[in-house]
């Protein structure tokens, strides 16, 4: 198909030939296994192009992709690099390791966590390299980038910036599958974040951009994770939003994202021991540790209502480690440590919480709990800052 001048400013990854020690038939027949599941695994992404260094007429790479496996004594082991071409540079490089007893498995969930791996690096990397470039300059690719970047961050106003990208991306294309779904997506934080419910027409808007995208996209696991977030939030169908979730999961088992909408699917149903399952899965999954504090909170609220109270605190702790500043996190904590009895620990996060702005907190997302819990999500629910 004819490429746009839109695509062709995606980032090139080249994927090269594949190193391998020992040099005999199992080991050379495994890493051409592994290349081929890395070239079709990231293929399957929108957002840059990859092409395999074997086949490609014309190479005009961004970046090359190179690894080396390693079988020895029953371990595999794989080192991805990912190498900036203009100049040689590394920018990316991991290792990878598991059993060879069982090769097929480790092949899918190297893969798998190779691919968030890099999705994550270059949402960054690609949105550093544009940041001193004035908005109007930059093309799709790189404004879902610099999206994908700015959201990491907890802070409300600095999430207030990712809509100017938006914005400008629709104004580029209003039919741009991603760009619908990241729209879609970012409704849905901005009103949960700051504890408010989505109007049903409003819904109904969400979840048709998002069927528009699916016609475009249809074997994305971003976008049938987003639909199930419109539907469990702007609709509360959970029927719907669970069935997105396991067609996400189906795509991509190991999927973090899709894990984490799974979790909040499973608490709005009330099956807080699924959701912790659900969530505990996720932790070995994946490293999107974007994502990190948002499971830590959903994992808190599972553990809460499933009246492990001291599980919850841990948790806490854990995201307040990760983001600390958040006087959701600390509030949090103190109702929990109040019912614990530790009065003393109760009082000092409340004179922590007290002390921060009442602002939304990004990954702190109101979850669809039974009405037995309104009196703790009315505590919790934002009043300023926005």
């Amino acid at each position: 198909k004819k490429i746009s001048p839109e695509e062709d400013r995606r980032p090139v990854i080249v994927v090269e030939t594949m190193e391998f020690a020992p040099n005999d038939d199992d080991t050379r027949a495994a890493a051409l296994e592994l290349r081929d599941q890395l070239l079709m695994n990231l293929s399957k992404r929108t957002g840059i192009r990859v092409v395999d260094a074997l086949t490609a007429t014309t190479l005009d790479p961004t970046y090359q992709l190179r690894g080396r496996l390693r079988m020895a004594a029953g371990i595999a082991r794989l080192n991805i690099s990912l190498l900036l071409s203009e100049t040689g540079e590394p920018t990316f490089s991991q290792n990878y390791q598991g059993e060879t007893a069982n090769i097929f498995a480790f092949f899918d969930e190297t893969v798998a966590q190779v691919n968030a791996d890099i999705r994550n690096h270059m949402n960054n990397y690609d949105a550093e390299r544009v940041k001193h470039v004035p908005i109007e300059d930059l093309g799709i690719s790189d404004l879902l980038a610099c999206v994908a970047s700015t959201g990491q961050s907890g802070r409300y106003k600095e999430w207030l910036d990712t809509w100017k990208y938006l914005d400008r991306a629709l104004e580029l294309d209003p039919e741009h599958p991603m760009v619908l779904a990241m729209s879609s997506m970012g409704e849905i934080l901005f009103a949960r974040a700051q504890f408010e419910d989505i109007e049903p027409e409003k819904a109904d808007q969400l979840v048709s951009d998002v069927n528009r995208a699916l016609v475009a996209i249809p074997k994305s696991d971003y976008l049938f994770a987003v639909r199930g977030m419109c539907s469990l939030f702007g609709k509360g169908d959970t029927d719907s939003a669970k069935r997105d979730c396991e067609h996400a999961l189906k795509l991509n088992p190991t999927y973090y994202f899709g894990r984490l909408i799974r979790s909040m699917v499973e608490m709005a149903e009330a099956r807080f021991d699924d959701a912790r399952a659900t969530l505990r899965d996720a932790e070995s999954s994946a490293t999107e540790m974007s994502y990190e504090p948002m499971r830590q909170v959903n994992l808190a609220f599972c553990l809460y209502c499933a009246g492990d109270l001291q599980g919850c605190a841990n948790a806490l702790d854990t995201a307040i480690h990760l983001q600390p500043g958040f006087w959701t996190l600390h509030r949090f904590k103190a109702i929990v440590l109040r019912e614990l009895g530790d009065t003393e620990g109760a009082i000092a996060d409340d004179g922590i919480a007290d002390s921060l702005p009442k602002e939304p907190t990004m990954f702190f997302l109101k979850p669809v709990l039974p009405p037995a819990y309104a009196e703790l999500l009315d505590a919790l629910a934002p009043t300023e800052g926005f």
